[in-house]
């Protein structure tokens, strides 16, 4: 067999190989190699948390987005792009993913799929997206903002929500010292917070992004209220039923 017989079978078996996994074209796998080159390039990574074989939504990204010209045009060269699957059949992965996906899935918490996450060159998310029925373009848009207004984010915004998690940090320290008691005094604790997350001011077009950090903190405190007030009302309850 001739040394150029032997070259175009193990291409041929190299190319079998790349096609057998469920990685999407312009994608990689390695998330190490692209934030080397997004740091080499000054990009930011686009990481797709996937469950190819299973999970519809996953399924839906793909192929009205992901899997695309439109998206391989406006994405492939401007973005490191990085498919972390996790599939059922572990077959569909290279030998990398299988020893990396799921910790990977596990660093970033990711709870659901499809999980996109845009990270910056450090690793750092910068934002998470999902699924989107609008369509290649749209989704590239959605990205580009994300990505055009992330310097500010982490000027303005991460400082906002630093100010809003503090409550909870403090209350989860004291609960475990106390053995998981929680404090109705950090009700007043929270309150305070959302008042001076609502005073720091940023940029007119960082409004938006603040009002959304702000509610959303602002939803699980109701959720936190409504627990005490529950708890608050059963111990009544319970009272009530001893002196009888």
């Amino acid at each position: 067999m001739t040394k150029i017989m032997i070259r175009t079978i193990a291409a041929m078996f190299a190319a079998t190989a790349l096609a057998a996994t469920s990685t999407p074209q312009g994608f990689t796998d390695n998330l190490d190699a692209a934030l080397k080159s997004a740091k080499a390039n000054k990009r930011y990574v686009v990481a797709v948390f996937s469950g190819s074989d299973w999970c519809t939504w996953c399924k839906k990204l793909e192929e009205e987005i992901l899997s695309t010209e439109a998206f391989r045009k406006g994405a492939v060269g401007k973005y490191e792009l990085v498919y972390i699957d996790n599939p059922r059949n572990k077959d569909l992965l290279s030998e990398h993913g299988k020893k990396n996906n799921r910790k990977l899935t596990s660093k970033y918490e990711i709870g659901g799929f499809p999980t996109v996450l845009i990270l910056d060159a450090e690793g750092e998310e910068v934002a998470k997206l999902g699924y989107d029925k609008n369509g290649p373009e749209r989704y590239l848009e959605k990205i580009e903002e994300e990505t055009k207004y992330a310097p500010d984010v982490k000027k303005y915004i991460d400082p906002i929500e630093e100010v809003l998690n503090r409550p909870e940090e403090e209350m989860e320290k004291e609960m475990n010292e106390a053995g998981r008691r929680i404090v109705k005094k950090y009700v007043e604790i929270y309150e305070k917070a959302f008042k001076d997350a609502r005073a720091m001011k940023v940029p007119a077009h960082m409004e938006k992004k603040k009002e959304e950090v702000i509610s959303k903190q602002e939803r699980q405190f109701e959720m936190l209220k409504s627990f005490l007030e529950n708890d608050k009302s059963g111990k009544a309850k319970k009272a009530k039923g001893k002196k009888k």
